[in-house]
């Protein structure tokens, strides 16, 4: 694992680091607790101190005293594939379930079908090796919804007690196929998958923040004697509509109404008139919502007398606008910072090309774990980049949705969009810009309500039809001109293809003329 040789070396510092910052009694030998923070459609416009139009002085804090990465991506902009990346190190093509979706000589799809299954290891699985405890609150969004075998209508009464015990037996169902598959001893207030995809009554399809951050508070309780790794992942600020959910029955979760409503952090009301009372629309309290959940962790860490021995990463698992399920920009760069109590350099920014695949290597390293050699990682700790150490850093990065795939470098980003040959065959040079990137087509005589382009992402970036596109960022970030049919650029295409090439050489699927099985 890349940076690995640094280990002793880098431990030995942190150690000297908290000379002047003595661990509690009983924690000194331990090694240091982790939790990740994975917010869902989060854009830098949603932090208050990088756009001040939303409240949320909790994570402006974090952010200011811990380290910042200023060119951060998700590898993949859906949640499925990113929270993949994220949890195994690994890009979404390696998924194990993706040979059962697809055969291995056409391009495999991506979208919500990359499943953690059996086999596939995760940073669960390799903490609880090391003696961890591991614990997962909130949203998974790697299962299929294909699992639930009640589908419990949506015109469904919530409090008929027969409606309820069916709902419990889903969410119990569920659960236990993700503690088998992911590796997780602990795995409460869990959101399996999208709300509308979970069963619910329309009227129980929401968000409750307060019951995510309860789970959180009672696993740090039931785990803090020893080091642990918490994966905190929100349902904020994905659709429905968070405001509304404010307005809902606090006792409405997705394992059933709750004999009381959790009591853990600020009030929704109480969040939505301080956003009012600072100047805010009241739709962006969800934000301050989230950012109250985040605040009632780090109380509780810092009560227990654990703050300085917890590492806290916060990410997005991709932007939330029309470039989401897309390789633009726009879905892939999203914020993200790493915080540890006097430990890091406090407002430190790391301008290098990092990812939510470097999130397991980093961690591994920071805890002095050296996964099996024969354990697959695409990514590379941070560490030394956090501690201002020269390294050899990489000069580009791979991404991928649907069925597109790119490569992207500090200047230039290259996209390939290449369907089976299925689709392809249908496709000519009159018809291309009825087939998206998903491969579905569209037409004339589409039904109401219909889109050609998930997202709205064609109304944006007008090459988003073409095959080959090639896009200078340093002189056109909103990426509108692409200049991969220009003659005067084809040694640079050429440049990125080959590139391109040597990212996917060794995944399972085939793409294109890039990888043929």
């Amino acid at each position: 694992m890349k940076g690995f040789g640094f280990v002793i070396l880098i431990v030995a510092m942190f150690l000297m680091s908290c000379v002047n910052n003595p661990a509690p009694a009983g924690y000194e030998n331990q090694r240091p607790n982790i939790i990740i923070i994975y917010t869902d459609d989060m854009n830098f416009a949603d932090i208050g101190e990088l756009s001040g139009k939303v409240l949320t002085p909790t994570i402006d804090s974090l952010m200011n005293q811990g380290i910042f990465f200023s060119n951060y991506y998700a590898c993949s902009a859906v949640c499925s594939p990113s929270r993949y990346n994220m949890l195994t190190g690994r890009y979404a093509s390696r998924s194990k379930a993706l040979l059962d979706q697809f055969p291995v000589s056409e391009p495999a799809f991506l979208r919500w079908n990359v499943d953690i299954e059996e086999g596939d290891r995760t940073i669960a699985h390799v903490m609880k090796e090391h003696g961890y405890i591991t614990g997962m609150v909130g949203k998974y969004h790697n299962l299929q919804n294909e699992h639930i075998q009640d589908q419990i209508p949506e015109d469904a009464y919530p409090y008929d007690p027969e409606i309820q015990n069916r709902i419990k037996a889903n969410y119990k169902m569920l659960k236990d196929l993700v503690q088998k598959s992911s590796g997780f001893d602990y795995l409460e207030s869990a959101y399996i998958n999208n709300l509308h995809a979970l069963a619910l009554p329309k009227s129980m399809q929401h968000h409750n923040m307060d019951w995510i951050t309860e789970g959180a508070l009672d696993f740090i309780d039931k785990a803090s004697d020893q080091p642990f790794f918490l994966y905190l992942a929100t349902t904020l600020p994905h659709a429905p509509a968070p405001i509304t959910s404010m307005y809902a029955d606090a006792k409405i979760t997705p394992s059933g109404l709750l004999e009381k409503a959790p009591d853990v952090q600020p009030g929704r009301n109480e969040v939505i008139e301080r956003v009012t009372e600072a100047g805010l629309p009241e739709k962006t309290a969800p934000y301050t919502w989230l950012d109250d959940a985040i605040g009632a962790v780090v109380k509780h860490l810092d009560q227990k007398g654990i703050l300085e021995q917890t590492v806290i990463m916060f990410a997005s698992d991709h932007g939330g606008n029309a470039a989401k399920m897309t390789c633009y920009q726009q879905g892939v760069r999203v914020p993200a910072f790493v915080y540890w109590k006097n430990h890091l350099d406090a407002g430190k920014k790391v301008n290098q090309m990092v990812a939510n695949i470097d999130f397991a290597p980093t961690i591994y390293e920071l805890c002095g774990i050296e996964p099996d050699e024969a354990e697959v990682i695409d990514g590379s700790s941070l560490v030394p980049l956090m501690m201002g150490r020269e390294v050899d850093w990489r000069e580009s990065l791979y991404l991928e949705i649907t069925y597109s795939r790119a490569v992207v470098s500090e200047d230039w980003k290259y996209i390939a969009v290449r369907f089976p040959e299925r689709i392809a065959r249908q496709i000519t040079p009159e018809n291309n810009r009825e087939y998206n990137q998903e491969g579905t087509r569209f037409s004339a005589n589409m039904p109401n309500g219909s889109v050609r382009v998930r997202y709205h992402a064609d109304t944006l970036y007008p090459a988003y039809f073409e095959r080959d596109q090639l896009y200078h960022l340093s002189v056109d970030k909103e990426e509108q001109v692409n200049l991969g049919c220009e003659s005067m650029y084809q040694d640079k295409l050429l440049e990125m293809k080959q590139l391109l090439e040597e990212y996917v050489g060794d995944f399972p699927h085939s793409f294109g003329e890039f990888n043929i099985k």
